[in-house]
C-alpha cells in the first residue's frame, strides 16, 4: 500500500509540474514586436523563456540573455554561443508563464481521483475509525 501512495504522489507531482506552465503570444506581427522589445509593460526580460517564429517559419527556443534596440540575444538548448536574433527576421514571440489555473485545477482534479479511491479502500477494509 505504501508502495502505491509513494507512486501515486509522484505521478501527481509529476504531473502538475509539467502542466503548470502555458506559452502566451507576447507579440505577432512587426509592430508588436517592436513593442514587446522597448516596451515597459509586458515587455520581455533577462530570463524570460521564447518561443520565437521567424518570418520563415522556423520556430527558436531560447532563454533570454539580452534586449537589444535591435535583437534579442538569447541561449538555446544545447548550444554555449548565444544567438542573436534580428527583430526584422522574427514574426511572433511566446513566452513561457506559470499558469495558476491551471495548475490548481489538474491537481485538484488528480487529489479526487487519488484520495477518494484511497479513503473508500481503506473504510472497506475497517482501517479508519
Amino acid at each position: 500500500m505504501r508502495r502505491f501512495l509513494k507512486l501515486t504522489l509522484l505521478i501527481l507531482i509529476s504531473f502538475s509540474i509539467a502542466s503548470c506552465y502555458n506559452m502566451r503570444v507576447v507579440a505577432e506581427g512587426r509592430d508588436a514586436v517592436q513593442l514587446a522589445t522597448t516596451g515597459t509593460a509586458d515587455g520581455l526580460r533577462v530570463g524570460d523563456r521564447l518561443l520565437i517564429t521567424t518570418s520563415n517559419g522556423e520556430q527558436i527556443k531560447i532563454r533570454v540573455k539580452a534586449v537589444e534596440p535591435d535583437a534579442i540575444l538569447g541561449n538555446t538548448d544545447g548550444q554555449a554561443q548565444p544567438v542573436l536574433i534580428p527583430h526584422e527576421k522574427i514574426a511572433r514571440i511566446e513566452r513561457k508563464e506559470f499558469s495558476g489555473k491551471k495548475t490548481y485545477l489538474i491537481i485538484g482534479t488528480l487529489s479526487g481521483l487519488v484520495v477518494i479511491p484511497v479513503i473508500l479502500w481503506l473504510c472497506t477494509t475497517g482501517l479508519c475509525g
